[in-house]
């Protein structure tokens, strides 16, 4: 029996809902998957003209969920009578979730553009993660352009005769006198 072959692919991002961003030798794979379906966007590195890292207030969005949440849920069990044991209980469920929110950093925006479309990345939402991959990326990006660059010969253009120079135009004379009006 043969051992399974390896794939050419490696996997650059995960996000929590159902995207990915595989790398393979020439290109990336975006992968989006819905319920029963999965879509696949191909883009190549040397296609790719920019990719744009924009800042969110992902991560204040979220403190300030989590903690209007715990409020909420504070306020109800204080409410129902509840003791010092039920706001143990109400910390020990948000604040690893806010310490977590506060561990993976500041949230951004990818965007992969090309000559004919803008993609938005959305496994890369948070900035530490995003400046990784695009770490990762850009010496490939510039290698296969580069590579486009040094293939394409100049175009031949035919030799054109020389224009001769023209002559520059005196300057224009001073006007004496008083200015005209009307």
């Amino acid at each position: 029996m043969n051992p399974p072959a390896k794939s050419p692919y490696r996997l650059l991002a995960r996000g929590i809902g159902a995207t990915q961003l595989w790398m393979a030798g020439e290109h990336l794979l975006l992968v989006r998957t819905v319920v029963w379906s999965e879509s696949y966007r191909r883009f190549y590195f040397r296609d790719i003209q920019a990719i744009l890292l924009v800042h969110t207030s992902r991560r204040l969005y979220w403190n300030l969920g989590l903690l209007g949440l715990a409020f909420v849920v504070l306020m109800i069990s204080h409410a129902a009578g509840g003791q010092w044991i039920s706001d143990a209980i109400i910390g020990a469920i948000f604040l690893p979730l806010l310490v977590r929110n506060n561990v993976l950093g500041s949230g951004c925006r990818v965007v992969l553009t090309t000559a004919v479309q803008d993609e938005a990345i959305p496994c890369l939402r948070r900035l530490r993660q995003a400046r990784r991959v695009i770490a990762t990326l850009t010496p490939l990006i510039k290698a296969a352009q580069l590579d486009l660059a040094g293939d394409s010969t100049p175009p031949v253009v035919p030799d054109m005769p020389a224009v001769p120079d023209l002559p520059t135009p005196a300057p224009a004379p001073a006007a004496d006198g008083p200015p005209l009006t009307a």
